[in-house]
């Protein structure tokens, strides 16, 4: 996984916001965390999914240079458009293919809250990236707003946009995963050694109904399993939640418009 490239975190104990400045770290984790606190209490986030959604706002920005001139303070006559637009360009093409640098260069703070994601960009930083002046009358910093919200996933917290697709790269839930994986083993184990449910529950030492839940996991829908592997279902589609249906559709599209919300 690499390494996040925004910030340590804090939390404001009254929004529960993340709050980030200039550290690299592989997650993101709130105050109360840090302090001992349980889970129930904190956040405790992937730095790649804040880290992309982060980098998309500003690629989205760095996409509209006149906007972007007159919002930080650019000093922008017109025999300088043309370098601008192409300074933007590059940075665009950067922020996009995952430049830690350029990232980190610009942004002053990034806070989490809990319906969206409030990031601080340098406007020195961004004059100096594209290679331009500010007007004096420029601000610190401008703001951009992303509409997400925060989703609890096991002790993870995601970023999940209001269609309830996960913000940014997500990465797989290894609990999922591994329940995948063990319904595999387990069903070609039944196959090799003529196993019913009862004697497989024995063999493991537990519950029939355990073995029968696990074991129909077996049998998703392929476009299921890819999103689960790539970590792009639903957030509220965990382990807990797979376990726990009352019954599997045999039939893969419906599984997929149950489970994939399609």
């Amino acid at each position: 996984m690499p390494e996040a490239r925004i910030a340590s975190t804090a939390v404001a104990s009254c929004s529960r916001a993340i709050v980030c400045k200039a550290i690299r770290y592989r997650y993101y984790v709130s105050r109360a965390l840090q302090q001992g606190g349980s889970d129930k209490d904190g956040i405790r986030m992937p730095a790649r999914a804040l880290e992309t959604a982060v980098a998309e706002a500003l690629a989205t920005s760095f996409d509209q240079p006149l906007l972007l001139a007159g919002t930080a303070g650019l000093a922008s006559e017109a025999d300088q458009m043309r370098g601008l637009a192409s300074a933007c360009k590059r940075t665009v093409a950067d922020l996009r293919k995952g430049a830690a640098p350029v990232l980190s260069r610009l942004i002053s703070r990034v806070a989490v809250g809990q319906e969206k994601i409030v990031v601080e960009v340098n406007t020195s930083a961004i004059s100096l990236q594209l290679g331009t002046k500010l007007y004096p009358s420029a601000p610190r910093d401008i703001t951009l707003t992303i509409d997400a919200r925060l989703s609890r996933s096991g002790r993870a917290v995601r970023l999940v946009e209001d269609s309830g697709k996960a913000v940014g790269a997500s990465e797989p839930q290894q609990h999922l995963v591994r329940i995948m994986q063990l319904a595999t083993a387990w069903w070609e184990e039944m196959q090799d050694d003529d196993l019913s449910v009862s004697e497989m529950a024995k063999r493991h030492t537990v519950d029939k109904s355990y073995v029968s839940r696990v074991v129909r996991l077996r049998f998703l829908s392929p476009k299921v399993v890819e999103q689960i592997l790539e970590g792009e279902q639903l957030p509220s589609l965990n382990a807990r939640r797979m376990l726990g249906l009352r019954e599997l559709p045999l039939e893969w599209a419906k599984q997929e418009r149950e489970l994939l919300a399609l």
